[in-house]
């Protein structure tokens, strides 16, 4: 009898092995960023569990990638400092923690429920992953200090800084420390490792404390002084070195019992992503010192690049296989044999972790997941915004998103336990007001209207309300404006194209009124809204309403001017960040420019019709001519194209009466940073902020 109960037990555990129940304690699971768990998820049955929606996104330290090295001549290149994009999270047990730039705070909630349990706040930006270790949470700040909390409760431990925080300077509207702590926590063996960091003209900290207490009182602890480091990203630890990512330079390697200093990466790029291997390798990027800008492989002892792997956003380590995950596709490779095993199409580019046999990966408003062995796709739910940050423990799959959402998608207890993918919509309408769309306009005149709504687009086109509709690439995202929305651009990756060729759609001949809601988030030297335009040397044609560095402006070539474009701009800047309206006319004789409603230019230079070119480009959101390509950073919520040039009360009453649209201005003065408070005691502290004077 006992043999026949053991040969079933047998028998069921070969039919249906036992799943395995794991935890994910840190950022990319494992001190050595590998990105793997061997817990295997029921993928087919994953489900919205729960949503959790910060008030405000993630505040990044860095705005964006450096699109263009000068220097070295290589452009669309990748971010390097892409570490804090999101909330990142880790899960232990039934409980879930993740830091926030946007409210200095670091937040537990309940796995099952999503539900806050507690939430500590530190006087600067949390922008990585905490580190759970034998029931303490660790996390660094932007104040400059590393924390140790409880986990159960949030109570302070201990917390220790190597710096002077009383000498504050002005970044990303805080006032920080010279020496932040970016690079979070790194525990293990009774040791927590961290720095302090940023500029290179100042001293950077590497400190190795006891875990339980935060001191340096013995000789495995200390604080070290390195002149001209920059630290910045999640270290990558090994049995026997420290690796810490630089950003724009090599990442470098530490002794992690003394501290020394081993030297950075040999002839290696910058990037905030270290991985080390079982046979100590250490994998990082995405570099930027080559055209292509990428990951490489390097041998941790002598630091020498052994391998490149070509362009990456992410990459996951297995044993004696890797991962990466690029703009288009997932390659897998052999780390012994350094060849290809395969690659397959994804849509996903921003995230990739692997649980089991199973590949997650992030991407714009979406999750999915592939195959590890061939690489299939086998499943995929909507999300709410960019998803770069992915956790997998306890039966349970955490994704986070650039919006500040945290998503847990879980396998339901019963068919009927759990609601489907209406339940992202129905979990966020207690957070969000609901949407409204752009109201049609009845007007003969016009040329082209268009609203950037998700109702009127699809994820290759928008639906016009009057005129051609728009064709869309590059992954579009879109975000809330009050009721509204508006479309995301990043100045690299979207185009939002009326025609190639202007010629096959309708276009304004003699006359014209462009305007629309824009929101400009970098400046450049040539920016667009909308238009058809060729200005190389000597041969300018067309007309466009667009911006030169901070102020706005309207370009025109005629057929009876002057024979070249006349650019005419603002007389006053506008801010980064804020939304305007905009709109450019000319009817034959005056060129005019409004901003917010108001004239602020106008020129009689050109008369008569206007001047085309052969062959342009009709575009909105993109500078495009012959030579020079030059993408919007920010969004467009509406643009409106007339054969006419408007007068000035009917583009008044059009700002009038669209601005309900848009988050109200300050009509005092207003903040430009802050408020900050810095706690000198549990009790008392000290409040900073700056004022500016409202825009136009």
């Amino acid at each position: 009898m006992h043999r026949q109960v053991l040969l079933l037990i047998v028998v069921l555990r070969a039919i249906a092995p036992l799943s395995v129940m794991a935890d994910w304690p840190t950022w990319q699971h494992d001190n050595r960023r590998t990105g793997t768990t061997d817990e295997q998820l029921q993928v087919s049955k994953l489900t919205l569990d729960w949503v959790w929606q910060s008030a405000s996104p993630p505040q990044t330290a860095w705005a964006g990638p450096a699109k263009y090295d000068a220097f070295a001549f290589h452009r669309n290149l990748p971010t390097m400092r892409n570490y804090d994009p999101v909330f990142h999270v880790i899960a232990v047990g039934d409980r879930v923690w993740f830091g926030s730039s946007a409210d200095d705070s670091l937040y537990c909630l309940g796995a099952d429920d999503g539900k806050e349990r507690w939430s500590v706040t530190a006087d600067g930006p949390v922008r990585l992953a905490p580190t759970w270790s034998e029931g303490r949470v660790y996390f660094g700040s932007d104040d400059g200090y590393a924390r140790c909390v409880g986990a159960d409760d949030g109570q302070l431990i201990w917390k220790f800084t190597p710096t002077d925080t009383n000498h504050l300077f002005l970044n990303n509207g805080r006032f920080i420390p010279f020496q932040p702590c970016r690079t979070g926590v790194v525990v293990d063996d009774g040791t927590a490792w961290f720095s302090c960091a940023m500029l290179p003209w100042k001293d950077a900290w590497l400190c190795a404390v006891d875990a339980a207490t935060g001191t340096t009182d013995d000789e495995r602890h200390f604080v070290k002084s390195l002149p001209g480091r920059t630290m910045e990203g999640s270290p990558a630890l090994s049995s026997k070195f420290l690796v810490l990512p630089q950003g724009r330079v090599a990442p470098r390697v530490f002794d992690r019992t003394t501290g020394k200093d081993l030297g950075e990466m040999v002839k290696s790029g910058g990037g905030s992503v270290v991985v080390v291997s079982l046979d100590e390798d250490v994998f990082h990027g995405p570099a930027t010192d080559s055209r292509k800008g990428g990951f490489r492989q390097s041998s941790g002892q002598s630091r020498e690049v052994v391998a490149g792997l070509g362009r990456g956003n992410a990459l996951v380590v297995d044993g004696a296989t890797s991962w990466m995950l690029t703009d288009s596709e997932i390659i897998a490779s052999s780390l012994t044999e350094r060849k290809v095993l395969w690659k397959v199409a994804c849509d996903c580019p921003f995230a990739m972790i692997k649980a089991g046999d199973t590949l997650f990966v992030g991407g714009d408003q979406i999750v999915a997941a592939h195959s590890a062995k061939d690489g299939r796709l086998l499943w995929q739910k909507p999300a709410t915004g960019r998803v770069f940050g992915l956790a997998a423990a306890n039966g349970r799959l955490f994704a986070s998103s650039n919006t500040g959402t945290v998503h847990s998608y879980a396998t339901p207890d019963s068919e009927s336990s759990k609601p489907d993918d209406s339940s992202l919509a129905s979990a966020l309408s207690t957070k969000q007001p609901s949407l409204s769309d752009v109201p049609t306009l009845d007007d003969d005149r016009l040329l082209g209207h268009w609203s950037f709504q998700k109702s009127t687009s699809t994820s290759t086109s928008v639906h016009a309300l009057h005129g051609p509709n728009l064709t869309l690439s590059g992954a579009p995202s879109f975000s809330r404006i009050g009721q509204y929305q508006a479309l995301e651009l990043d100045g690299k990756r979207q185009t939002v194209m009326v025609s190639p060729d202007f010629r096959s759609v309708p276009v304004p001949t003699a006359q014209f009124t462009a305007e629309g809601w824009v929101r400009v988030d970098q400046l450049q030297e040539w920016g667009s809204i909308i238009g058809v335009i060729q200005d190389n040397g000597d041969f300018e044609k067309g007309w466009i309403l667009g911006y030169r560095k901070n102020r706005f402006c309207i370009g025109v070539s005629s057929i009876g001017g002057p024979g070249r474009l006349t650019y005419l701009t603002a007389d006053h800047d506008f801010n980064t960040g804020q939304w305007y309206h905009v709109a450019g006319s000319y009817d034959g004789t005056v060129m005019k420019l409004f901003v917010n409603g108001k004239l602020c230019a106008e020129s009689n230079q050109q008369v008569g019709d206007i001047a085309y070119p052969d062959r342009a480009w009709f575009e909105i959101g993109a500078y495009h001519d012959k030579d020079e390509y030059f993408r919007m950073r920010g969004a467009l919520h509406e643009v409106q194209l007339y054969g006419e040039g408007l007068s000035e009360d009917e583009i008044l009453n059009h700002y009038q009466t669209s601005r309900d649209r848009i988050p109200a201005k300050a009509t005092e003065a207003s903040l430009a940073s802050g408020p900050w408070l810095q706690f000198t005691d549990p009790h008392s502290a000290i409040v900073r902020w700056t004022t500016a004077e409202p825009g136009p």
